[in-house]
């Protein structure tokens, strides 16, 4: 998204004010076996045009006003008669090749414009050929204006732009050029032999514009675009054919426009949240209410009986807010003997409702670990996510071809049987006897055909299909009693409600290295509007942790210090067995070799001393106790000259308020 201020530096109005952008787009395969022909397959054949009013995606028969221009392959460069999705080797040519089935555009997303002030929008298209022969741009009649430079396409100049942003043209899409008859009554006639050229690809650019405005000095004028894509646009890898044979309709009915439409109202719905109050004056945007049934009333009035209402426009006011997971719930972590326990609480995970989807939305939560702070370095430990399932609808009417859509938000094991069972309580309902081979079929309305698939994997109990358990499982759930009711016995003693704290252990781990812990929540996304489930990232609430060295069950005092590895032996090649230097490739082998101090105290110095007591490096640890390496520290053998330290035999020293412990280490070099 591109966010531009255009502001009157000067001292004099700037009267009559267009702001525009200009396209050249070029779709095509870069995949080649020689890459000093990489304009081998770019044959410049590009298509493009202008959509301004789109069916919703929301559907429901709803239209959406869009200011976009789209670019894509006027065939999508299909391969041996089909789309290849991923680069091959063309048995004809020995070329490596993929094809470009796909849509890119602009979008306006805001500007001031005010139709009643005269203010809107203009699209024009031309053919950028230098030669005036071929140079050619749709015109029209009322608008002809000779540019001197031979040809009716590229608008030479200043004065020739000026004009163009000014024009209040829609031009028609390029691949409707040969449909401009002689004696059309609004556009100028093209040339046949250059409409020909043209109607089947050729090298376009596209000037999307915005204007009149006035800028007095110091007035800024915003303006907002995006740049959004659509996948799979090209359908039909023979689908030129109906512009060679004239039918340009046809190959309208064969590009899929959904995608695209799709991510542009997604576009809007992040510069400007639907349904969100920005400002705070009581207005919120606008709405549409879908009906899906209704029945006469005694008046003899339709009333709806099945409605769906949803937020389509914000408030005007920008937000810069995209679709979000739940927020991460807050993590402790506790080293364990050889492990980790791990506890999280999820009351904002679990209350905090979508921005967009206006609803709950929250899934389950999913645990990582790893060796280093690389998001690619994490693995999954455990998960939980609540029971539910995915209803999948036929739709008869779906383009390309008719066929199963998921469009509901996941329906929970109750409502499906509340809305489809004998009763709430039927056990006799088996919700995986449904499959698109033996659907569902309503007994009110036959022609509703469905069937339901797990959502996730639908591990939701505790303790048994999950590793997760909840730390106070008899705990009432705050949300279903009276607020007066909440008493300090649904809270745990740092002030969290019990209801949403879980817990989970890591054993058997290597109690000498260091791990990275991260809890994220998940939601079950947004089916209806192409939303995929989304998840917080796994390194926002990632914490470093050592497990103990110590078993309490053994050693008479946990607070027993342990230093490792001692001895410290260069020939050990701990680096190379993932015990130093871990993630820190770019750095030399002396600034990652460590010594560890395990079971201090969080507040301490640790000092380091030669055998003639001559001081050699001093650290102050200090640390809150609740920090998962407040018992942790480390020394990089570095003396506090900044020089490696050399072998031998040396003393360390930990003190504390409380006690002061010392002990031997030996570096062998």
């Amino acid at each position: 998204m591109f966010d531009w201020l255009i502001r009157n530096i000067g001292k004099d109005f700037i009267n009559d004010v267009y702001v525009g952008i200009e396209l050249r787009v070029t779709v095509g395969d870069l995949y080649v076996a020689d890459p000093l022909q990489e304009e081998k397959f770019r044959d410049y054949d590009e298509f493009g045009g202008f959509l301004s009013v789109v069916n919703s995606p929301q559907g429901c028969g709803f239209l959406d006003t869009v200011f976009v221009v789209w670019s894509a392959d006027n065939d999508g460069d299909p391969v041996q008669g089909g789309f290849v999705e991923r680069p091959t080797v063309d048995p004809n040519t020995g070329d490596i090749v993929a094809s470009c089935r796909h849509v890119s555009a602009v979008e306006l997303i805001s500007a001031p414009i005010d139709l009643i002030a005269g203010n809107t929008v203009s699209y024009n298209w031309w053919d950028g050929n230098f030669h005036h022969f071929y140079n050619f741009g749709p015109r029209k009649k009322g608008n002809f204006r000779e540019f001197h430079t031979g040809g009716l396409g590229v608008p030479w100049g200043d004065v020739n732009k000026y004009y163009v942003m000014q024009n209040r043209e829609i031009d028609y899409d390029p691949a409707y050029i040969t449909n401009i008859r002689q004696y059309d009554l609004n556009w100028m006639y093209p040339r046949q032999d250059m409409a020909l050229d043209i109607s089947d690809g050729t090298v376009l650019t596209h000037l999307l514009s915005v204007g009149p405005f006035d800028l007095a000095p110091g007035n800024e004028l915003p303006i907002v675009l995006a740049f959004v894509m659509g996948e799979n646009f090209h359908t039909n890898p023979r689908n030129l054919a109906n512009i060679y044979s004239g039918d340009v309709d046809a190959y309208y009915a064969n590009l899929d426009f959904s995608d695209l439409i799709k991510n542009a109202q997604w576009a809007r719905w992040i510069y400007d949240n639907p349904g969100i109050d920005t400002d705070n004056d009581g207005y919120a945007g606008e709405f549409r209410v879908c009906v899906f049934d209704s029945v006469l009333d005694a008046d003899s009035f339709w009333e709806a009986t099945v409605a769906e209402t949803t937020w389509y426009k914000g408030d005007g006011v920008p937000d810069w807010r995209a679709a979000v997971p739940p927020p991460a719930p807050k993590m402790w972590l506790t080293p364990t003997f050889k492990g980790i326990h791990i506890r999280f609480n999820g009351q904002e995970s679990e209350t905090t409702p979508d921005i967009f989807a206006k609803l709950l939305d929250f899934e389950g939560y999913r645990i990582y670990l790893a060796r280093d702070d690389r998001e690619t370095s994490y693995s999954l430990l455990a998960s939980y996510d609540i029971e539910n399932y995915d209803k999948y609808v036929y739709n008869y009417e779906k383009q390309p071809q008719a066929g199963w859509e998921l469009l509901d938000f996941p329906m929970t094991l109750e409502e499906i049987l509340c809305a489809y069972a004998d009763s709430c309580n039927d056990s006799l309902f088996d919700v995986f006897q449904y499959r698109p081979s033996f659907p569902y079929s309503h007994p009110n309305y036959p022609e509703s055909l469905f069937y339901f698939v797990k959502h996730e994997d639908n591990v939701s109990e505790f303790g048994v299909t999950t590793p997760i358990t909840k730390r106070f499982p008899n705990a009432s759930d705050p949300r279903s009693k009276p607020a007066d009711s909440i008493t300090a016995d649904f809270y745990t003693d740092d002030g969290y409600l019990k209801f949403f704290e879980y817990e989970f252990i890591i054993e058997d781990i290597i109690p000498t290295v260091a791990y990275y812990v991260s809890v994220t929540a998940i939601d079950f996304g947004w089916p209806k509007s192409g939303l995929e489930p989304l998840e917080t990232s796994i390194t926002e609430n990632a914490q470093q942790v050592y497990a103990s060295v110590v078993d309490p069950a053994v050693g008479a005092d946990s607070l027993q210090i342990v230093v490792y590895p001692n001895p410290y032996r260069i020939d050990a090649n701990y680096r190379a067995r993932g015990f130093e230097g871990l993630n820190q490739d770019d750095r030399w082998s002396e600034r990652v070799r460590r010594i560890h101090f395990a079971n201090i105290p969080p507040k301490c110095t640790i000092s380091i001393f030669s055998l003639d007591g001559d001081l050699i490096r001093e650290i102050h640890h200090d640390k809150d106790p609740s920090d998962p390496t407040s018992r942790h520290a480390e020394w990089g053998l570095i003396s506090r000259n900044g020089l490696r330290v050399v072998s031998g035999l040396y003393y360390w020293v930990v003190e504390s308020d409380s006690r002061t412990e010392m002990g031997k280490l030996v570096i062998i070099f």
